[in-house]
């Protein structure tokens, strides 16, 4: 798909270069929404699967929760949201949160785990990480995850296929993007 989209964003800027002249045009492009790169493709990425990720956390708490290890109702995207209790608990647990996280970021995949009050609004627009922008404007406390796994550069947590976008800034092109590659170098 990219190929093609190269090649018909190629062919139109030779006609405009032919027609209106080389430098004497703006094209500006969008998108409703971005794709994250196949981690395959990447030899820096990987593919974090949710249930590795549900594992780990469970493990974490089973010292001082116990339990049948199913405090977790669901994890949807990066967004892991717990059974009615379990987050307030844990939220005011230091030694199993710091547990619960610290065993999430030794994943090889998982770059940050965020909690819902570091991603709250107030707590977002004061943020001096850059990571936490994304999440500033969709998050509702009445309806946020109570935990946010961020995946490394490159890495996505789909087990297949790919997803809708990263956090990454992902505007400074890998070397052979055929697009990046023809703006620097001009036309080829």
């Amino acid at each position: 798909m990219l190929v093609r989209l190269d090649i018909t964003v190629g062919k139109l800027l030779d006609y405009l270069d032919k027609k209106v002249g080389a430098g004497k045009y703006v094209v500006a492009m969008s998108s409703d929404h971005g794709v994250a790169d196949l981690p395959e493709q990447d030899p820096a990425g990987g593919r974090q699967p949710a249930q590795t990720i549900r594992a780990a956390i469970e493990t974490a708490m089973q010292p001082k929760f116990g339990g049948d290890g199913s405090s977790i109702a669901a994890i949807s995207g990066g967004d892991i949201y717990f059974k009615p209790g379990v987050y307030e608990r844990l939220r005011a647990d230091a030694a199993t949160l710091k547990a619960v996280r610290s065993a999430a970021t030794a994943l090889p995949g998982v770059a940050r785990v965020f909690t819902s009050e570091e991603l709250a609004p107030a707590a977002a627009r004061t943020s001096k990480d850059p990571r936490s922008a994304p999440r500033r404007s969709a998050t509702l406390p009445d309806a946020a995850a109570t935990l946010t796994v961020l995946v490394k550069e490159h890495w996505i947590m789909p087990v297949t296929g790919t997803t809708h976008g990263t956090p990454h800034d992902m505007r400074q092109a890998r070397a052979g993007d055929p697009v990046r590659r023809r703006d620097q170098a001009g036309r080829s």
